[in-house]
């Protein structure tokens, strides 16, 4: 599936083809800029340099892949358009082709910024990461020195948002097979300050103690929820919610991301939820 497919909106879109070869690209492992939201800082084009706008939507997602279409994986917006491209990585080469991009008048000074950006983000680039990984720059593999900068997106933390649930990973049977399980209702998580958790298991409100460690874990209390009757989806929802809250789990965040592991290891359910 393309980026602008899970938008919506391919069929608004224009396409946009950069019409170069792949490069081999440096010796070495490919520089890690996949499955990371990049923040436009600026676009350097002919010399001068255009900073992103204050308080744009700006960002940009890197996925390798393709799709006979255009579009594919990777896009974003730099102005007021979504934008869907190919990209390869090799080695410390990106290479970004076939983009389509959706049509709408931006008025400056976005427009200035998502022209410019557009020119620059097309064709070869040589990839610097900082050492901290959170500055890449891209620089065009021919011309005069054309070049992006963007920052890596700083991760959600674990207290404060309020963290939807979208699902969770379960295992049947004794091979252990991972399923999907689409959450109902209106699940959420809102950790706070004062180690505690409150929110909804589907249909029933609750809250408990939260404790964290450094070892990535967080040990719940004893639930305290409304006790109203669930039934089928939510019913479902509010059972994997309460196993996963039930003692200790294992907790990873990404950029807008938390998931959640039941104590019981690799056989117990995993709590998938988003930051709103």
């Amino acid at each position: 599936m393309t980026y602008l497919s899970l938008l919506g909106l391919v069929g608004t879109a224009a396409l946009t083809a950069c019409g170069e070869e792949s490069g081999s690209g440096a010796a070495g492992a490919d520089v890690p800029v996949a499955g990371v939201t990049w923040l436009p800082v600026s676009v350097t084009i002919d010399g001068k340099s255009y900073d992103a706008p204050p308080n744009s939507e700006a960002r940009v997602v890197f996925e390798p892949g393709s799709d006979p279409a255009g579009g594919g994986k990777s896009g974003g917006t730099w102005g007021c358009n979504d934008n869907g491209m190919d990209v390869k990585i090799k080695g410390s080469t990106l290479e970004v082709t076939d983009r389509i991009s959706t049509l709408m008048g931006c008025g400056e000074p976005l427009e200035v910024f998502e022209r410019k950006f557009g020119a620059a983000i097309d064709g070869k680039h040589q990839v610097r990461l900082s050492d901290d990984g959170k500055t890449l720059t891209l620089t065009k593999a021919e011309g005069n020195g054309d070049r992006i900068v963007l920052s890596s997106e700083p991760r959600k933390p674990l207290v404060g948002p309020k963290w939807k649930v979208t699902g969770f990973t379960v295992t049947d049977g004794p091979k252990r097979k991972s399923r999907e399980v689409k959450a109902a209702g209106e699940a959420f998580l809102r950790f706070t300050e004062d180690g505690g958790v409150s929110g909804n298991l589907g249909c029933n409100s609750f809250r408990a103690k939260a404790t964290t460690a450094k070892d990535g874990t967080v040990t719940f209390g004893e639930i305290a929820s409304t006790r109203r009757a669930c039934m089928g989806q939510a019913g479902e929802t509010e059972k994997l919610m309460r196993e996963v809250l039930a003692g200790k789990a294992q907790y990873e965040l990404g950029q807008k991301e938390l998931s959640l592991t039941a104590g019981d290891g690799p056989s117990g359910p995993v709590l998938n939820a988003t930051a709103e």
